[in-house]
């Protein structure tokens, strides 16, 4: 693996989330799979979220993309209020965040060629059919690619003529494509053969220096997050139980969940 980035710890408030509640109907009645979550991700920071499979993580996730219903608290960015719901956000602030997927073959639509796949968000988001920024659509999706180091030749291919990591690399491009200050990471490497893993992990490593990206990412792997993260939440049963810089959390954890956690080398 490359060095690791440097740090946002000093960096101002991007993203807040203020006692965030979501539920969903069960088959035994109310499942509470997010129950009064408050974090924040700094400024060119990398946050992990780290919990074992059913803690909320990736709930979590899709809460603050918009993408579940919240049912009680509150979105920042920036200072300035967010839509609980993606519709309802701003352009702007659809741009200032993008998520790659755990399994980004089974988020694309497998009709689409790789060049369709990026088009559309470059498209949504510039809506402009013919340009991004003034940046003809061709040429945009070749810089995406490029990015996430992908030659311009699998444009036309399908997300099952892709590898894994392939299929991965496109995902990031496509979380690229707003140009966001945020990527929300939701187990990006944990379907990944481990040295594929290596590969992505150090390519979202690069692209947070290099961009100044701020990092959400949501892993049950706490030996990524010992690599990549600068402060670390632990989740359990929908809740933060404790969140701090991640040495500290992986040295010195307050938790007995944190230490059970450990312990079991996940």
């Amino acid at each position: 693996m490359t060095a690791p980035h440097a740090t946002g710890r000093d960096a101002p408030a991007l993203l807040s989330a203020r006692d965030l509640h979501v539920t969903f109907d069960g088959r035994h009645g109310r499942v509470n799979a997010v129950r009064g979550v408050s974090l924040q991700v700094k400024a060119g920071e990398v946050l992990a979220v780290v919990g074992e499979s059913g803690s909320g993580k990736s709930t979590l996730a899709r809460a603050l993309m918009g993408m579940v219903a919240v049912h009680q608290g509150t979105l920042s960015l920036e200072g300035e209020p967010v839509a609980l719901t993606a519709s309802d956000r701003s352009l702007t602030q659809r741009r200032r965040v993008g998520m790659v997927f755990q399994d980004n073959g089974a988020a694309f639509n497998p009709r689409f060629t790789v060049e369709r796949i990026l088009r559309e968000p470059l498209e949504l988001l510039a809506r402009d059919s013919n340009s991004v920024r003034g940046t003809p659509a061709s040429a945009a999706t070749t810089a995406l690619l490029d990015a996430v180091g992908l030659s311009p030749t699998v444009l036309p291919r399908r997300p099952h003529e892709l590898s894994g990591g392939q299929r991965q690399r496109v995902g990031i491009a496509r979380a690229l494509a707003g140009e966001p200050q945020l990527l929300i990471c939701d187990e990006a490497v944990s379907a990944l053969d481990v040295s594929v893993q290596a590969q992505i992990l150090n390519l979202l490593v690069d692209l947070q220096r290099e961009r100044g990206l701020a990092l959400l990412f949501i892993t049950h792997d706490l030996s990524v997050v010992s690599y990549i993260a600068d402060r670390v939440a632990v989740m359990y049963r929908g809740e933060v139980l404790e969140a701090g810089d991640v040495h500290q959390i992986i040295d010195q954890p307050a938790h007995a969940y944190t230490r059970r956690l450990l312990a079991a080398g996940l």
